[in-house]
């Protein structure tokens, strides 16, 4: 018989279960069952603790924004290099938490009622590549956009194909076209 989590726990890594379970098996494969599988409980707790599918993924939206800015925040003094090497680590270190982001995107077109939570985990990424080129001396909020743009599409490359370097080297060549284009 699977053992509940000690008080406090319980929701967390059963929100952390969801993102695993979405970024190794798809949306279509998440359910109570699958979530409580992974978390080792039953699935009437999965049902306790959200009542529906959809607010677990709400929940799980919210964790793995929170869970992305701590592994690789944008908010760190050490530079655009030193974010860039942060942000590839945390691909290869976490890729079903980058994973299950790009699969909750997509679904996002096919399920309006997910649109508000994937604008919000979008705009906090674009808030904070903003405040970091700020910090730069670039604050223009069309390259902001461009720069996030481009930070997003290395990710998913990471994800999809696993290549840490090929991010990497994107963020150094990133850093130097901002230069280039403004001056950096």
């Amino acid at each position: 018989m699977p053992t509940e989590p000690s008080y406090g726990e319980g929701r967390q890594s059963l929100v952390d279960a969801a993102i695993a379970v979405v970024a190794e098996s798809g949306l279509r494969n998440l359910t109570y069952r699958s979530v409580a599988r992974r978390a080792g409980v039953s699935h009437a707790l999965v049902a306790h603790h959200f009542g529906s599918r959809d607010s677990l993924l709400v929940a799980a939206v919210e964790r793995a924004l929170e869970r992305s800015l701590d592994e690789a925040p944008l908010e760190d003094s050490g530079g655009l290099e030193r974010w860039g090497q942060a942000l590839a680590r945390s691909v290869a270190t976490h890729p079903d938490l980058h994973a299950f982001q790009f699969e909750m995107a997509l679904e996002a077109r096919r399920n309006p009622e997910f649109q508000p939570h994937v604008e919000r985990l979008y705009e906090a990424y674009r808030s904070a590549t903003r405040r970091a080129l700020r910090r730069h001396g670039i604050d223009d909020p069309a390259m902001a956009q461009i720069a996030f743009a481009a930070l997003d599409g290395l990710v998913f490359q990471q994800v999809v194909l696993g290549h840490e370097s090929w991010t990497r080297d994107g963020v150094r060549a990133l850093r130097r076209l901002l230069a280039h284009v403004v001056g950096v």
